[in-house]
């Protein structure tokens, strides 16, 4: 599978939910159906304005071309080495320059998003999930457990598929003593 098809599987989802990207889930879709990619679908994934970003600073930390080279989805949506090649410096360059984060979130919270940069924190789909707490994509407003719990990338077991419908089977996220988990 290429990556940008690949990229379209993951983003998909938040994209038909609205959280992030262009109104375009009934296009990527058509993609995903077809099975293949071109121009047209790397041009509407380029349209997000968080994800791609992500995908550009991962892909130049690397000395890879390609943002939607197939190593370099991997390692935003589910992780791999190339989060690594980030270094805090231009991580924190993207939050606050290209991503304006700093303007978009205010100060303190920005503050306390970058101070995770020293503890370690990975420019990875799930930092900006997690500890982003406005969402940024198409809309701007404060994300909440539905919301973080449907825009994360999980895992689950299908108990049953009808038709288009699919029962899964999955720990969904909670808020206990003031910290997520799964429950």
């Amino acid at each position: 599978m290429d990556g940008i098809l690949r990229c379209s599987r993951y983003a998909f989802g938040p994209n038909r939910l609205h959280y992030c990207g262009p109104d375009a889930n009934s296009e990527i879709l058509a993609y995903l159906r077809q099975g293949e990619s071109d121009p047209g679908l790397e041009s509407l994934l380029s349209m997000f304005r968080t994800m791609y970003p992500y995908l550009q600073l991962i892909a130049e930390a690397n000395g890879l071309a390609d943002p939607f080279d197939e190593q370099v989805v991997e390692a935003y949506w589910i992780g791999n080495r190339l989060l690594e090649a980030v270094g805090r410096k231009p991580f924190y360059r993207h939050l606050s320059e290209t991503l304006g984060m700093r303007r978009r979130i205010g100060g303190r919270a920005f503050n306390l998003v970058t101070d995770k940069l020293a503890a370690g924190a990975l420019p990875h789909h799930s930092f900006h999930v997690f500890d982003i707490w406005k969402r940024t994509g198409n809309t701007e407003t404060e994300h909440t457990l539905e919301s973080m719990d449907s825009c994360r990338i999980s895992w689950g077991r299908v108990t049953a598929v009808d038709g288009p419908s699919v029962t899964l089977l999955s720990e969904p996220l909670l808020l206990r003593e003031g910290k997520l988990t799964l429950g």
